[in-house]
């Protein structure tokens, strides 16, 4: 079965789209019923590219499945045989707008294009989701009947595995030194409540837990910059920016505890990781979070600093606890597998090459 994997364009640096085309290609791979092409366009103006050469592209490639990767790029769709289509929508974000805290800030020219480019997901033969959470969000704010939408969990790799706690002594007392080590990971898009994870950090120095907030990604924008100092972070804060998957493992290992407030998320990556290191997570109790986390962590709405402040005190001043959490999430992250994600679309790739078929 020749599956057409429609990738996001390189020049937009969706290093999340990146890491789940790169993956699930590869898991795909190993699946000895599927043949997978992944298509993308490389060069040239970036509007011209998305908008004109890429359904142009696409719609030359030969292929029992064409597999739209990211749910905003559905319009592809619309040069592609809709019966052999399928899209994968990670989050319905950019739609609830002024509904969600911290949704994206985007002109209405952008925010028109996404609504434009979601609508596809009614027409296509088939929506895989990424948790049930997005699942609600598709029948609800898209209408595309239940029957056509399917929940798919997105694995982890297995360069995210515990190290001992030794081994990475050094990574934890470079950074924190004799001090307690909170790791947040995100790329600083509003909805991932940067600001909150600082109120939440201060709120433990005011507690008298002299806490150290490492962060990964993109820095903090002027605005946080401000708020950080503000708070008197100053010397409390370290930023490390984009890092190698070793290195992100090796954080994952020594922080003595994992800090994910978003606001809202479609699914939740970096918790997935972390717990697959065996770092205790904290992290708000937005839907798709608390499905992912379930019992492997402790929850607190994104919208409450000092319900979050209280939730990392609690790891951070019980080691009991934060065993329990370390064994639970790593036991947890043992049900997501990408060779199981590769399984399952693999049989929504048959099913829906073999009605198209009919």
């Amino acid at each position: 079965m020749r599956v057409s994997l429609l990738r996001d364009l390189p020049a937009e640096d969706r290093v999340s789209m990146e890491v789940f085309a790169d993956r699930l290609a590869a898991a795909l791979r190993a699946q000895p019923a599927v043949s997978v092409t992944e298509t993308t366009v490389r060069n040239g103006n970036r509007l011209v590219s998305r908008f004109l050469r890429y359904p142009l592209v696409a719609r030359r490639v030969a292929a029992d499945v064409h597999h739209v990767i990211d749910q905003g790029y559905g319009d592809i769709a619309a040069l592609l045989p809709l019966k052999r289509t399928l899209v994968t929508c990670h989050d319905l974000i950019a739609l609830l707008g002024s509904d969600l805290r911290g949704a994206p800030r985007t002109s209405w020219v952008s925010a028109a294009r996404f609504r434009w480019s979601v609508s596809f997901l009614r027409r296509v033969a088939h929506v895989v989701c990424d948790s049930e959470s997005t699942r609600a969000d598709v029948l609800e704010l898209l209408g595309v009947p239940e029957e056509r939408v399917s929940v798919v969990h997105p694995g982890v790799s297995p360069h995210f595995r515990p190290l001992e706690r030794a081994a990475v002594e050094h990574v934890r007392r470079r950074l924190a030194g004799d001090r307690p080590l909170v790791l947040h990971v995100s790329l600083g898009q509003p909805y991932k409540n940067v600001d909150g994870a600082l109120r939440a950090v201060a709120g433990l120095h005011a507690a008298g837990i002299p806490a150290v907030l490492a962060r990964t990604g993109r820095p903090l924008s002027p605005a946080s910059q401000r708020l950080a100092w503000d708070l008197g972070l100053d010397g409390s804060l370290v930023e490390l920016g984009m890092v190698a998957v070793d290195r992100l493992v090796e954080l994952y290992s020594a922080c003595d505890v994992f800090f994910f407030p978003s606001f809202y998320e479609g699914f939740g990556l970096p918790v997935l990781e972390a717990m697959a290191c065996g770092a205790p997570v904290v992290a708000s109790d937005c839907p798709a979070l608390a499905e992912l986390i379930g019992e492997a962590g402790v929850l607190a709405p994104a919208y409450d600093v000092p319900a979050l402040t209280q939730a990392l005190a609690r790891v951070l001043e019980s080691p009991e606890l934060a065993q329990t959490l370390r064994a639970r999430g790593v036991e947890r992250a043992k049900a997501y597998s990408w060779e199981q994600a590769a399984q399952a679309y693999a049989e929504i790739y048959s099913a829906v090459a073999s009605a198209a078929a009919a």
